[in-house]
């Protein structure tokens, strides 16, 4: 049974042309001015029902999905998939399924890459992501957004709960004091001034790994992530939340546009760019300030306050106590 699955062609109608009509559609919407939030949610929701599609009606019926689960990971965990980024999965098995995992891995997998799709992929049992989260940082990291997409949830619920309490609840300060050192290593190599001239949208000072930062230490931290959610435990302020959000917003806009025009995965805002994106956004150039100034300028104001607030932010998780944090629940 498990070789007919590896041998047959998927029957689910995804094809090139039909996955490229679909990102067509989606970046005609964002060029007619949808949000940056409804845009990375689309493209989401885009990948998402590809892969239920690919598991559910083609292998789900072929085996028993008992013991398999698939799963989300990074950026496409946490919802925020930009046009042309690659997608990070992870097949999780019971280690009495793990041929089940690895002809169904297989078969989706072929599926993607002819459809395009540039795919991280891993086939770990829950044993495995425990002991992968204690020592490497970029997959402890990884595994705090896991999200389930198809198969065996039960599964996927018992690898969250024991994550949190053996792996990500555990050595929290040394986790984002790591997590720093890993973001002074990319201020090095992508640019460590918020007035960068060709800026990096994700990785350099104050842009998107920024935010990434600010979210993982919540998650190790308060095990919440959501700036709503920060808000409404007190460690963020109003005011810092809409900061943050129309930084957020501004920046997954720009990648947009970065990514649907170039037709592949480009972060760098280059001068050419800048000038075409502060003319379609209908920036005017002015008597003493220029389109593209106006236009940088926004993106100077996000990312300085992103850095500041991300900077109180991580200093104020790192220094608060356990005592301190139960404190704030009593009456």
């Amino acid at each position: 049974m498990l070789e007919s699955l590896l041998n047959r062609t998927p029957s689910v109608s995804w094809t090139r042309d039909a996955l490229e009509t679909r990102r067509q559609t989606i970046a005609a919407a964002h060029a007619r001015g949808a949000s940056g939030v409804e845009t990375v949610t689309a493209l989401t929701d885009l990948a998402d029902n590809i892969l239920r599609d690919l598991y559910t009606l083609e292998y789900a019926g072929t085996f028993n999905p008992t013991g398999v689960a698939l799963v989300a990971l990074g950026g496409y965990g946490r919802r925020e998939l930009a046009p042309y980024s690659d997608i990070d999965l992870m097949f999780l098995y019971e280690p009495l399924h793990e041929r089940e995992a690895r002809a169904v891995s297989t078969a989706i997998l072929h599926v993607l890459w002819d459809l395009g799709f540039l795919v991280g992929h891993s086939l770990r049992t829950v044993a495995d992501c425990r002991s992968m989260g204690r020592t490497d940082l970029t997959v402890r990291t990884s595994l705090m957004e896991a999200r389930w997409l198809a198969g065996d949830q039960t599964l996927f619920d018992e690898f969250t709960r024991t994550y949190r309490e053996q792996v990500s609840g555990k050595r929290v300060q040394e986790y984002v004091a790591l997590k720093l050192a890993d973001r002074q290593q990319e201020y090095g190599k992508y640019g460590s001034t918020n007035f960068l001239l060709e800026p990096n949208i994700k990785k350099s000072r104050g842009g998107l790994r920024d935010l990434h930062l600010l979210k993982w230490t919540a998650l190790a931290r308060y095990e919440m992530s959501s700036l709503e959610d920060l808000s409404a435990g007190g460690l963020l302020s109003a005011g810092e939340v809409a900061a943050l959000w129309d930084a957020q917003e501004f920046f997954w806009r720009v990648r947009n546009e970065l990514h649907f025009f170039a037709l592949r995965a480009q972060d760098i805002l280059t001068f050419d760019e800048q000038i075409r994106i502060a003319g379609l956004w209908g920036f005017k150039d002015l008597p003493h300030l220029l389109a593209v100034e106006q236009f940088m300028q926004q993106y100077y104001r996000h990312s300085t306050r992103v850095c500041d607030i991300t900077r109180r932010f991580v200093s104020q998780a790192m220094q608060r106590s356990v005592w301190q944090r139960l404190a704030a629940w009593l009456p």
